[in-house]
C-alpha cells in the first residue's frame, strides 16, 4: 500500500541509494552524460519502470550493472565538458525520484513527464528538508528552505 502514511523500508531505501548513485555518476568521467538527456530517458524506460515495482530484478543490480543496461537499450548523448550539472543536485535528484515512486506510487515516467529535469533540478533547496516535505513542496510547487 502506498500512501502518505507509510514509511519506507531498508531496502527501498538502499533502492534510493542506488538510484542516488547512478544520477551522480553519469556525471563523472567515466560516464560523461548530458544530464538532462540521462535522466529524462532513464526515468522513461522500461528499467525505471522495473524499478518502479516492489519486486524487480534490476533491485539487484548495482550500479555498473544497471549502466551497462541503460547504455545498451538507450541512446544517451554525450554531455559537453562544461556542461556537468552539480554531483550533489544529480545524487539528490536520483534519491529523490527513487523515494517518490516507492512512497506515492508514482511512476518515473510520470514525474519526469509532469516537473521536467529542469524544474526538479531547481527544487534542490529542498535537499535541507525530509523526503517527504521535499516531495510534498514539489509536487505543490513551492520551496521552503
Amino acid at each position: 500500500m502506498r500512501g502518505y502514511e507509510n514509511d519506507l523500508i531498508p531496502f527501498e531505501i538502499s533502492v534510493c541509494n542506488q538510484q542516488g548513485n547512478l544520477f551522480e555518476e553519469c556525471q563523472l568521467y567515466d560516464y560523461p552524460c548530458d544530464a538532462e538527456d540521462f535522466v529524462t530517458k532513464y526515468m522513461k524506460s522500461y528499467i525505471a519502470a522495473e524499478l518502479d515495482k516492489d519486486l524487480s530484478n534490476y533491485h539487484n543490480f548495482g550500479t555498473q550493472q544497471l549502466f551497462d543496461e541503460i547504455f545498451l537499450s538507450l541512446d544517451i548523448k554525450k554531455r559537453d565538458v562544461s556542461s556537468i550539472t552539480d554531483f550533489e543536485i544529480m545524487f539528490w535528484l536520483g534519491y529523490i525520484t527513487r523515494y517518490w515512486a516507492f512512497w506515492l506510487g508514482t511512476s518515473s515516467n510520470e514525474i519526469i513527464t509532469t516537473y521536467g529535469f529542469k524544474y526538479l533540478c531547481s527544487m534542490y533547496g529542498q535537499h535541507t528538508v525530509g523526503p517527504e516535505e521535499a516531495i510534498q513542496n514539489i509536487i505543490a510547487g513551492k520551496s521552503s528552505y
